[in-house]
């Protein structure tokens, strides 16, 4: 068994930090040999303690398994049953009554979710557009019913070369039985466009190099159903997706998965690649659309869609900042320092002045975001009469990046996402639909004694 520690991940004698969130664990002095051979990416033989130590570790996030693919599992899994959804109208460019061989991935099972005129070749054909919801569920019902793992592979996605190319997210599943979900990264192939490298760096598909655990709020929040390897007996205990979702139905069965007490993992060792929209108005639609299942989240999901997480005392530092008291919020960042310091026995106070102006850091980033993807509509107005607001939108532009194309394409990026949120705020009827606007706090670190 092998593991590789997270990247964010520090050890100051007995005290381990990093993960997101952010978690601080005390060990004893008999954990110290396991964290150096961890630390040292060895072969591990654990102890039934220190398997309950590993166990703690990677929950936190602070360390990652390394899947063994043997030749037994390539024996016993030859092919995984791939489910690809796929939906065209009158109005598709090039229509072909035939799946284009370069759409799919050769021996993908497509299923036909109601195009008109419909795809010959298809191995399942819904009725009507149901959504891709709809038609992952027909398919895992109809064509893979036995099955014990499935694939869902959108459209386009290009896996690479090797027809095996999945082994290594099975392997995760095979050695946890609670594992449900595990995701590869999904890159965007790097074009000439201006649109295709501004994808290549900050697709909302690429979840980024570090792997992780899914965590709503977090760092690996969700996992796109771009590419995904699921346990069969986990998504049948939760009613598989969320049919009434047109939008965000990955979010949601990756959120309900977790409720539930599975587990979910994202894998960027494992790299798919899928190409971003054709045309600069198919790519706002998609980023409007991907904004619009904000509303319907909360309603069902209620503050694991909030637009902010923010600790308490980076809420009052920012404040006093914004409020033109720069001192005393410098006092307050501090003061937290301090108090953490003395919380945890044996954390360096420069260890801990640098988590807390790390956090604060990450929220003021975290509250800028937020005003460019949710809340300018509502800063806008009071603009217009308050100097403080004026300075708040333009900080957050400023947040984005210096003045150059990437960054105005960024701004567009966040503007038509906030379209999509408000245009799923307005048209909602739900109370709840309000928790996509509403900023909560973020979870503490946590000391743990092992």
């Amino acid at each position: 068994m092998r593991y590789r520690c997270d990247s964010s991940y520090e050890r100051h004698d007995l005290i381990v930090l990093g993960g997101s969130p952010m978690r601080i664990l005390r060990v004893t002095p008999a954990a110290l040999p396991l964290l150096t051979a961890l630390e040292s990416e060895i072969e591990l033989t654990p102890s039934p303690s220190q398997a309950a130590l590993l166990t703690r570790l990677e929950k936190a996030g602070l360390i990652h398994p390394v899947p063994s693919v043997t030749t037994d599992l390539t024996l016993a899994y030859p092919s995984v049953p791939t489910l690809t959804p796929l939906y065209r109208d009158h109005l598709y460019r090039d229509h072909r009554e035939h799946c284009d061989p370069g759409e799919t991935v050769a021996g993908a099972l497509i299923i036909d979710d109601g195009s008109t005129p419909e795809i010959h070749g298809a191995h399942l054909r819904l009725d009507h557009n149901r959504g891709p919801a709809a038609a992952r569920n027909a398919g895992l019902t109809v064509i893979a019913p036995d099955s014990e793992y499935v694939i869902f592979l959108d459209s386009h996605v290009d896996p690479g070369p090797d027809p095996h190319w999945y082994l290594p997210l099975l392997a995760l599943c095979q050695r946890d039985p609670q594992l449900a979900v595990v995701a590869p990264r999904v890159a965007s192939p790097l074009g000439p466009s201006r649109r295709e490298r501004y994808e290549a760096a900050r697709s909302p598909l690429d979840l980024g190099d570090q792997p992780g655990p899914v965590i709503p709020g977090t760092r690996i929040g969700y996992l796109p159903s771009t590419a995904l390897l699921c346990r069969v007996a986990a998504l049948r205990e939760v009613g598989g997706f969320n049919e009434s979702l047109r939008f965000g139905e990955d979010v949601d069965l990756i959120w309900r998965l977790i409720a539930a007490g599975w587990t979910c993992r994202y894998h960027p060792e494992v790299v798919v690649h899928h190409p971003p929209r054709s045309t600069w108005t198919a790519w706002c639609a998609q980023r409007i659309n991907y904004g619009s299942s904000a509303a319907p989240l909360a309603v069902l999901h209620g503050s694991k869609v909030a637009p902010a997480r923010i600790h308490a005392f980076s809420w009052i530092a920012w404040a006093l900042a914004l409020t033109a008291h720069p001192v005393l919020a410098f006092g307050t960042v501090i003061g937290s320092a301090v108090a953490l310091a003395r919380k945890v026995s044996g954390l360096p106070l420069e260890v801990a002045a640098r988590i807390t102006l790390q956090g604060s850091w990450r929220s003021g980033r975290g509250i800028a975001t937020a005003v460019r993807r949710t809340w300018w509509p509502l800063l806008l107005p009071a603009a217009l009469i308050s100097r403080r607001a004026r300075g708040l939108l333009l900080l957050s532009l400023c947040a984005a990046g210096p003045p150059r194309i990437a960054t105005a394409i960024s701004v567009l990026d966040d503007l038509c996402y906030s379209i999509g949120v408000w245009k799923g705020i307005l048209t909602g009827s739900q109370r709840r639909r309000f928790a996509a606007l509403t900023p909560t706090r973020s979870t503490p670190e946590a000391t743990v004694r092992s």
